[in-house]
């Protein structure tokens, strides 16, 4: 077992490491970035296109990324059905990507820097485990944190994908349908409308971080 364990492990840092320096080559960080950009580049590649935004999806949001800037990003470039398919298929990969480091790359470093009142949760996931992910995922939905804690945990995988699955389909549609239609509204108004409303809320976020 202790091979084919590192063989895994190997696998799996790899694949993290390829998919970075594929990010990296093509300039997605920067893609989006820039709104416009993104979504002509997405829609000229076609089908290749939702590859490449959910891998982008699963890789940088379980690396910290809020999981709701890709789900407006879907919404902004494809039409709610696709954009809702993608971003779970992404968050289903990040929260998969985490779970996965976390059990079979790095397990005792994750451990270490697990915050100690996480681990009352442990005895909660022996017990009910279904529920105890489900309210978890509600209250703090793609939190990178959970997915490296449920990877150590005594979750098994099969409990933690059907139960994250469950969570994320009521979060991702209210993120979709709710940020596409927020979309549409603003493509239809004039920047003379929208604008100073912009302006006024980034003034006061200033102001209540200063304050």
């Amino acid at each position: 077992m202790e091979p084919r364990s590192t063989k895994v492990k190997v696998a799996l840092a790899l694949l993290v490491v390829a998919l970075l320096v594929v990010a990296w080559r093509l300039d997605i960080l920067a893609l989006f970035a820039d709104p416009e950009r993104m979504r002509d580049m997405l829609l000229a590649q076609g089908s290749t296109g939702y590859v490449i935004f959910v891998a982008a999806f699963a890789v940088f949001q379980a690396l910290g990324i809020p999981q709701m800037a890709f789900v407006v990003g879907a919404s902004y470039v494809w039409p709610k059905p696709i954009a809702f398919a993608l971003s779970l298929a992404g968050a289903l990969g990040a929260s998969s990507l985490g779970f996965g480091f976390a059990r079979y790359v790095a397990r005792d470093w994750v451990a270490a820097r697990i915050p100690p009142r996480f681990r009352r949760f442990d005895e909660k996931i022996a017990q009910r485990a279904f529920s105890t992910v489900f309210v978890v995922r509600l209250i703090f939905w793609g939190n990178p944190l959970w997915h490296l804690f449920f990877g150590i945990s005594r979750l098994t995988f099969r409990d933690y994908i059907f139960a994250t699955t469950v969570a994320y389909v009521p979060i991702l549609a209210g993120g979709v349908w709710a940020s596409g239609y927020a979309i549409d509204f603003l493509r239809a108004q004039p920047v003379s409308t929208w604008a100073p409303v912009a302006v006024a809320v980034v003034a006061a976020a200033i102001g209540f971080r200063v304050w």
